[in-house]
């Protein structure tokens, strides 16, 4: 049953059925999933809108749902399991600097077993049974969906806060799908008209996993000379944050760059590699000169705050991107970075901040959706690697996507670190998304299931820890990239590496938990299955062949 808690004329109401009423007719199709058309008489104000269907979950069900963003812990759930939510000191001691990551402040937390909630799409497994979840339209507003097992029922949520419907408004697109994982995730993606990725498989380097933002010409310069001296030619070869004085004044290099970029991306297009840059664009740090010269580029709250988007640099905020000053400042970016600087993708980091309020009458989903289109427009046809960004609005919009949270330099979490957020630097959560998100890779986009870490050095994960981070990486995802000086590897390291990047498709049959820890894959590569079966809490192989 459809149910609409609205204010219309001043007054608060709300409504229940299928029908309509005096303030709006109801166009309902059940057909093949949920479909609602809202036609207002008159304005109305829409405060929340939810379908409740009755679900019979089986013991063998399990459900799995999709984290709000890029790094929003993702994976499948027993009918008993919690879902994870911040820690109750760190939301009252550090909520505002934590829940911006995330969907906190306008999702349902109940930490009650057998309580979840996914956005966009979800599915319920029995066997090899998929039952997918999916919504064909983000763009009137997010689709959330709860399963609540001790009700049994599946719920659907429309985030419109901040939307006023005059005239016809697509309330709820959601679509049904039954089959084997491939048949669901194909079907889904036909219906959507989301064209496949015009890369298949790509590997490179990126400078962030070993330097993070201590970077320079010089170093980057003797990492290029560390592949050439192997005659090994990435596909994409990206320089990471570091390398600007502040996030948000992207074209005001360190002094650390006083050569500037166009002698590293010409030095990377005559041994054959594409060049990468990356980027925030939809934030601002705080002491940055944009935020000081133009406040009034920055997104507002209800009460006129600006928005603040993480903890990141020292704290920074996110843009307006309706501003036109800010949209004409992104095209002039884009264009030295890309025309002048020779680059030849941009990988776009934080990018949920953009959709942390809604503004100007358009919902979280409608922002992030223009936010989107307003890169792609202003990128043309150079490729785009997205990151910290809700999943729908990327599909068929960029052409890579972190599917997961940023890997750690160790694998195993202590209890305080777990109570952080579920956007946290994590390599289970990391893990767990790049199992789980598996069937968005050549559908939505090319999966980047995030670095493989195969030095020794600077790094306090074991050897055979980082093997299987390079193994699940190369069973789940297409994207591979590695952050170390390749100059520095031992004969066993080579030999990680060049299995690694090889480019030789694999075919995943079967993904899924065992128990509460341990993660049985079944997959084939080069005509001949193999098994691989490993606990994701302690990164500990049990089982492989």
């Amino acid at each position: 049953m459809l149910k609409i808690y609205y204010e219309c004329e001043g007054s608060k109401k709300t409504y229940s059925g299928d029908l309509g009423c005096e303030d709006f007719f109801v166009e309902i199709d059940k057909s093949s999933g949920v479909y609602v058309k809202l036609r207002a008489v008159r304005p109305i104000k829409i405060i929340k809108a939810e379908y409740v269907f009755a679900y019979d979950f089986s013991e063998k069900s399990k459900i799995m749902v999709n984290g709000y963003q890029s790094w929003t812990d993702t994976r499948e759930f027993d009918l008993d399991d919690k879902m994870p939510n911040i820690g109750r000191l760190t939301k009252l001691f550090a909520g505002r600097t934590m829940t911006p990551y995330g969907d906190y402040n306008f999702a349902e937390y109940t930490g009650r077993k057998g309580f979840f909630h996914g956005v966009s799409y979800s599915y319920v497994r029995e066997g090899n049974k998929f039952t997918l979840i999916g919504s064909l339209n983000e763009r009137t507003g997010y689709t959330f969906m709860y399963f609540d097992v001790t009700a049994s029922t599946l719920r659907f949520v429309k985030d419109v806060e901040g939307v006023t419907i005059v005239g016809e408004y697509e309330l709820f697109n959601v679509r049904k799908y039954m089959g084997t994982s491939s048949e669901v995730f194909d079907k889904w993606f036909a219906e959507m008209k989301i064209p496949a990725p015009r890369v298949k498989h790509a590997f490179g380097y990126t400078s962030w996993y070993n330097y993070y933002a201590r970077i320079s010409e010089q170093l980057i310069n003797r990492d290029i000379t560390s592949f050439q001296k192997h005659k090994i030619t990435p596909d994409i070869f990206q320089i990471d944050d570091g390398y600007q004085t502040a996030v948000g004044d992207w074209l005001s290099l360190k002094s650390e760059f006083s050569g500037g970029m166009r002698p590293i991306t010409d030095r990377l297009h005559e041994m054959g590699s594409k060049a990468g840059l990356w980027l925030a664009p939809f934030g601002a740090q705080k002491n940055s000169r944009l935020v000081k010269e133009h406040p009034d580029w920055l997104a507002r709250n209800a009460k006129g705050e600006p928005v603040f988007a993480g903890l990141n640099w020292g704290g920074f905020y996110a843009l307006d991107i309706y501003n036109p000053q800010v949209r004409e400042y992104l095209k002039k970016v884009f264009d030295t970075v890309l025309n002048e600087w020779g680059f030849d993708m941009v990988k776009l980091d934080f990018l949920y901040c953009c959709c942390i309020v809604p503004m100007h009458g358009r919902s979280r989903g409608e922002v992030m959706c223009d936010g989107m289109d307003l890169l792609r427009e202003i990128i043309g046809d150079k490729l785009i690697l997205g990151c910290g960004v809700p999943l729908w609005p990327a599909f068929g919009k960029v052409d890579f996507c972190r599917t997961g949270a940023d890997v750690g330099l160790k694998w195993v979490e202590l209890p305080a670190e777990k109570k952080l957020h579920r956007e946290r630097v994590s390599t289970v959560n990391g893990v767990n998304n790049t199992v789980f998100r598996r069937q968005l890779d050549g559908r939505a986009f090319v999966n980047d299931p995030d670095v493989i870490l195969i030095r020794s050095y600077n790094i306090t994960m074991s050897a055979r820890k980082r093997e299987l981070i390079a193994r699940i990486n190369k069973i789940f995802g297409n994207l591979i990239f590695v952050s170390d000086d390749v100059d520095r590897y031992n004969e066993d390291q080579w030999r990680t590496y060049n299995y690694v990047i090889d480019g030789e498709p694999i075919t995943v049959h079967e993904a899924y938990y065992l128990n509460k820890h341990d993660i049985y894959v079944r997959y084939t590569e080069k005509g001949e299955e193999h098994t691989l079966i490993f606990d994701v809490h302690q990164g500990e192989t049990m089982k492989s062949k």
